[in-house]
């Protein structure tokens, strides 16, 4: 490589550089930040709190040390699943046309489904309740 043995060894024993020090420093106030905000924020918002906070340094900085520290904001899932449905499917009529009450129990019963969003995906949530009672069947 073309370098000198002492020149090599000079580097090597060198003290760091007030900027390498300075970025030690700003890491670990990135860090903390991206732990306080539970791993939410990328650069452009951890580079404003710091802005708040009085400390000064840019925001190519801040995104330059979030990627040698290997942070990463996590994006937000889509809001609803995507689906789509049969066209040729028939429809089952109304047939309580929004009369929302019953003489009896167990003589009407509505449903409705919900879809669920979790760390491991979408579920569907279905429920079965009686008109008369207001209580969940299934």
């Amino acid at each position: 490589m073309e370098v000198s043995e002492s020149g090599y060894y000079a580097w090597k024993n060198r003290e760091p550089s007030q900027h390498c020090r300075e970025d030690a420093c700003l890491s670990a106030l990135i860090q903390q930040i991206f732990l306080e905000h539970r791993h939410l924020y990328g650069s452009p918002r951890i580079y404003a709190v710091l802005r708040e906070r009085g400390i000064a340094c840019s925001r190519k900085r801040v995104a330059r040390l979030m990627q040698q520290l290997g942070l990463s904001a996590q994006t937000k899932p889509s809001r609803k699943p995507t689906t789509t449905s049969d066209p040729h499917a028939r429809f089952v009529p109304n047939l309580l046309n929004r009369q929302f009450h019953a003489e009896e129990p167990n003589t009407t019963w509505i449903t409705d489904t919900k879809a669920v969003a979790t760390a491991e995906g979408w579920l569907y949530l279905a429920v079965i309740l009686d008109v008369f009672s207001r209580m969940v069947v299934g």
